[in-house]
């Protein structure tokens, strides 16, 4: 079944390809009318992307790829990667979602600083800016701070409990 799912991908994308010249220089097509085919042109832009981004390794590209075509859970051993996948998902969620904020969930205080630098020395995207959220003073937060931070930083680093109570 994935292989169909992979060879279906491939056929879209070898379509787009065709039909879009200008794909590969990087220039936007004009909104297309189709749903389904702006979806294939934004899988395509991004596999392009993707196949260009050397420091990736195969299995890599396939998780980047399979995560933008549909929603998918990653899950591989310490040190394979896993936050480098992230990171080339955060540039194109940034590239294609400009007025979104982006939420980085961790599972301990500890990792919010080491995943936050990792993303901002890893992002090619020259909009992202991270915020890393933890600490005590967040608990006295009010409305204008959250929103002044939203608009401040495209990418929030934090723990479940940090975003819990917003």
């Amino acid at each position: 079944d994935q292989a169909n799912t992979l060879a279906d991908l491939e056929a879209k994308i070898r379509a787009v390809e065709a039909r879009d010249a200008f794909y590969y220089v990087g220039v936007p097509l004009p909104p297309l009318a189709d749903v389904q085919a702006q979806r294939d042109y934004r899988v395509a832009t991004l596999r392009h992307q993707v196949r260009s981004i050397p420091t990736l390794r195969p299995y890599q590209k396939e998780a980047v790829e399979k995560c933008l075509a549909d929603n998918r859970v990653i899950h591989l051993p310490t040190g394979t990667g896993k936050t480098l996948i992230a990171v080339k998902l955060i540039d194109y969620y940034m590239q294609s979602h400009t007025n979104s904020n982006i939420l980085f969930i961790v599972p301990t205080r500890a990792l919010v600083e080491q995943q936050a630098q990792y993303i901002q020395t890893h992002s090619l995207s020259p909009k992202c800016t991270v915020q890393q959220l933890c600490g005590m003073e967040m608990e006295s937060w009010n409305a204008d701070r959250w929103t002044a931070c939203q608009k401040a930083s495209k990418v929030l680093v934090g723990t479940s409990e940090v975003f819990r109570a917003r």
